[in-house]
């Protein structure tokens, strides 16, 4: 347990009242939501889940790391873990962000959050917020920043439509070719295999998943792949994992090593 004068500045406090609402760490978290936010109103679904895992990473990679905290019955505070703090950057993202389309309601360039391309323009969107990260970013500010970089984006509609339709038709090729080579086999999504990997750590304390897991194989043999690739990268040879997903691996403490427990 953590008394209240041991928590920093980058931790975020849930609960209610003014003390978790108003604390350091509390503000730093809504800021990030809010930078997060126009990439997340452009996103897909396992891309969203994505942004909120890189929230949680981020927070946790701050110096000193920050905490997700919830207060206890006698006034202390305990961590919530890494699936409830996931949970928790989800919902604060899901929360804003109806209230951002309904302020984008009405205008012309509102369109392009439903359309073919939704990743267009997701990092100069971004990037538009990230110039004002000192104060809190109010409902108007997101949708005005949004709207500028869409309007900009308009023009250029046509050309990026086309290149949407091409990367489609190349990713369909490639997931087609997989499935070809894995005797058809179900691809899972990578962030989906990470969430499944945050549940068990939540539950055992760590994440050396045992190669052989009877209450999920899959995921056991997931984590060895993870170790595969770490090594493929570290010998300078191709590998998936990118750098996003090396620190998302990284900010849970996962280990590289089996046996390192």
């Amino acid at each position: 347990l953590i008394p209240y004068s041991e928590i920093t500045d980058n931790d975020v406090l849930s609960g209610r009242g003014k003390r978790s609402y108003e604390s350091k760490g509390s503000i730093k978290f809504r800021d990030e939501v809010a930078k997060l936010l126009p990439n997340y109103l452009t996103s897909k679904d396992e891309d969203k889940r994505h942004l909120a895992a890189e929230l949680v990473a981020k927070i946790r990679s701050a110096d000193p790391p920050g905490r997700f905290l919830k207060p206890t019955s006698d006034g202390m505070y305990k961590e919530i873990g890494d699936k409830s703090a996931w949970e928790k950057a989800m919902m604060a993202l899901r929360r804003i962000g109806p209230a951002v389309r309904k302020e984008l309601e009405g205008t012309e360039q509102s369109s392009l959050l439903n359309d073919g391309s939704r990743k267009r323009g997701q990092a100069d969107i971004a990037g538009a917020v990230e110039e004002q990260p000192s104060r809190q970013l109010s409902i108007a500010d997101i949708a005005e920043r949004c709207l500028e970089v869409m309007a900009q984006k308009k023009s250029e509609s046509s050309t990026s439509d086309a290149d949407a339709g091409a990367a489609t038709a190349t990713t369909a090729t490639g997931a087609a070719d997989a499935d070809a080579g894995q005797g058809k086999r179900r691809q899972v999504p990578w962030g989906q295999r990470y969430k499944e990997l945050l549940e068990f750590k939540q539950k055992c304390g760590h994440t050396e998943v045992p190669q052989i897991y009877p209450p999920n194989p899959s995921l056991g043999r997931w984590v060895q792949k993870q170790r595969c690739e770490c090594k493929k990268r570290m010998d300078g040879k191709k590998s998936f994992l990118n750098d996003k997903k090396l620190r998302l691996l990284q900010s849970i403490e996962f280990i590289w090593k089996k046996g390192e427990l």
